[in-house]
């Protein structure tokens, strides 16, 4: 039985939220809470690849680096069904050290529900400037493809934030020397949801261009008291660039929109040094950094995703390495190995 997908569930001390991902990377994770206080992230051992949902593995948890040393707690994870299917399952864990509110040697047993086929969701609220025009889906292997589906192909159910916004048109392009301080205010005057938490929702701005030349798009609150929270695109330089170079304006909007909520999720340029993947075709590539071939070998190659690495991170990272307004940018190096290790 294909059991992948999101599960939550509520027991006597403990809630869940469960992510089966069997077909896609081999993991299983899930979020442990007492009430709504988080306690901590859990997912099979780094490196072991389920054929299976329903079995007992070795587990790692995440924790206090201080308290642990390694940030990591070894364990054990348990699945079994409920019953019939239609009842759910048994979500046993066990961590070998004290947690904050999960002891050691002592089973945590919650029984959750199926809520749906993603593993994780995301709230995205738009905000567009007065007469600019947002990217219409383009064709990709006999489907139409738009921002959305390319998060939801990532493990995203993505949900709608408030209405779409309109913002009033710049008379001049957005001032570069001033944007980090523009964009924070503009999103936080137009935000029409809280922006006071770390919550699984992000804020995108779709604006025209800026004064820095051949600016396509900018994550713009990496670090901060709540980072990750916002991102902005210059369509109106995406498609004056596509013009010039005879590029797919649609197909590179997209790519800089999903780039840039990248960005936002906490992953990383592929061509940076430390993560040492110019031959990347991920959002998180730039066309022009890719080798062999530069730009038009990027895109001939471009399948809109991620790299496996990025979908694993994405899909199964701790909770706070992943959500909007949690952990600072670039805090989680999931490109060298395991992906709940802070940076060497």
């Amino acid at each position: 039985m294909d059991y992948d997908g999101r599960y939550e569930g509520s027991g006597d001390s403990y809630s869940v939220a469960l992510r089966i991902d069997v077909g896609g990377s081999g993991v299983i994770s899930a979020d442990i809470f007492r009430g709504t206080d988080y306690l901590t992230s859990v997912r099979t051992r780094w490196g072991l690849r389920c054929d299976s949902a329903i079995g007992r593995w070795a587990a790692e948890f995440s924790a206090s680096v201080a308290t642990t040393g390694s940030g990591l707690v070894a364990g054990t994870m348990t699945i079994a069904p409920n019953g019939e299917p239609s009842a759910g399952l048994i979500v046993t864990v066990r961590p070998d050290m004290d947690l904050p509110g999960l002891p050691a040697g002592q089973d945590a047993v919650v029984t959750v529900e199926w809520r749906g086929a993603e593993v994780r969701e995301l709230g995205l609220e738009v905000e567009t400037e007065e007469d600019v025009v947002a990217p219409g889906p383009t064709a990709f292997a006999g489907t139409d493809i738009n921002e959305r589906e390319c998060l939801r192909r990532a493990g995203f159910a993505v949900r709608a934030v408030g209405a779409p916004g309109r913002i009033p048109r710049q008379a001049e392009p957005w001032d570069f020397s001033r944007m980090f301080t523009l964009l924070h205010d503009t999103m936080t005057a137009r935000a029409q949801s809280d922006l006071s938490a770390a919550a699984w929702q992000l804020h995108l701005l779709l604006l025209s261009d800026s004064t820095l030349e051949g600016l396509q798009g900018i994550m713009f609150d990496g670090a901060g008291v709540l980072p990750r929270q916002g991102a902005a695109v210059f369509l109106d330089e995406i498609r004056a660039y596509a013009a010039a170079h005879h590029h797919n304006p649609d197909r590179n909007a997209i790519r800089t929109v999903v780039h840039e909520l990248g960005h936002a999720l906490n992953l990383a340029h592929r061509w940076e040094p430390q993560v040492g993947h110019l031959e990347s075709t991920s959002f998180m590539n730039y066309p022009w950094k890719f080798v062999p071939g530069g730009t038009d070998a990027y895109w001939t190659e471009f399948k809109f995703t991620f790299d496996a690495d990025e979908l694993e991170f994405l899909r199964h990272g701790p909770l706070g390495a992943v959500r909007p307004g949690d952990a600072p940018f670039h805090s989680v190096a999931y490109w060298s190995g395991n992906g709940w290790l802070p940076p060497a």
